[in-house]
């Protein structure tokens, strides 16, 4: 009897979850009275997961359906609590409470338990369909934790969450074309990486960034992209960048400034003759080196 009222859930939970949205209300009504019913029985201790399986479903529609009832859904959620912490972390329905419980942190405003619910699925619930939504928390939350700190521990976190957003998202020029997401955490991943020194990673994203872009690449990816291929010692890459800024910015402006000076810098590591020839042409045309801030950067090169 008490797995005949378990199935009951479970299949007018799939019923709701295929139906028409005008006939979701009235099923939805069900489920709530068969889950209710299905809690007044007694249950065993081989019962406990189905117990939280049959909570968290109820709580999904409760927090997704129309309208969305929250109140309700923080009632089954709470009455799955206990048990769920019973059950070992490895039980998928167990992973399944703690994204529900994020969910309804994330409805109500209540960053607190939505950080804490997503810290517990990214350390515990790898390779499961809640992986990718608790990591998508946590990267804003260090995020905005960087805003104000510059620590090492802070920063290794964060890039590691990248790594892992990257991963699941894909870093090639089709998957970042095709979703913003993925464009955003390939730039996330590309910032936090030359931050700390990883300097090959972050040129790796930001020549898929480029490659992925359907007009004219944007000078902000192009300066990016330059920098930290100059600082993995790909002089080669680097310098077709640096080429491309100083046809397009303004001249003499202090981005072009920047753009001359690691053009010229890449071009002293791979050519050196031809380098002197654009050095003095440079030196020709502006006999000052530039501004203030690029003036002694471009005599060291001398």
């Amino acid at each position: 009897y008490l797995t005949a009222r378990y199935e009951i859930t479970t299949l007018v939970y799939q019923q709701w979850r295929a139906a028409a949205a005008d006939a979701k209300v009235a099923i939805a009504k069900q489920l709530f009275d068969a889950t209710d019913t299905y809690l007044k029985l007694k249950a065993t201790e081989t019962d406990k997961a189905r117990l939280v399986r049959s909570l968290n479903q109820a709580t999904n529609v409760a927090l997704n359906g129309t309208p969305a009832d929250d109140v309700l859904a923080a009632k089954y959620l709470d009455q799955a609590s206990s048990l769920a912490s019973s059950l070992p972390t490895s039980d998928a329905t167990v992973a399944e409470h703690h994204f529900y419980t994020m969910q309804l942190a994330q409805k109500r405003g209540d960053s607190l338990h939505e950080r804490l619910n997503a810290d517990w699925l990214v350390k515990n619930a790898a390779g499961s369909r809640y992986e990718l939504a608790a990591i998508i928390v946590m990267a804003r939350t260090m995020d905005k934790k960087l805003e104000t700190s510059a620590a090492s521990e802070d920063l290794q976190e964060a890039f590691a969450l990248y790594q892992r957003l990257v991963q699941l998202l894909g870093d090639s020029p089709e998957a970042i074309r095709a979703s913003k997401n993925a464009q955003v955490a390939n730039s996330k991943l590309a910032d936090y990486a030359a931050r700390l020194g990883r300097h090959d990673i972050a040129a790796k994203c930001m020549e898929s960034l480029l490659k992925a872009s359907d007009g004219p690449p944007s000078k902000d990816y192009l300066r990016r992209a330059g920098l930290a291929s100059f600082a993995a010692q790909d002089y080669a890459t680097a310098i077709g960048h640096w080429r491309t800024l100083v046809r397009g910015l303004s001249k003499g402006t202090d981005e072009w400034f920047e753009a001359k000076y690691y053009q010229l810098a890449c071009l002293f590591q791979l050519d050196k003759a031809q380098a002197r020839i654009a050095y003095d042409q440079f030196k020709l045309l502006y006999p000052d080196l530039g501004p203030p801030a690029w003036r002694d950067k471009f005599e060291a090169l001398h």
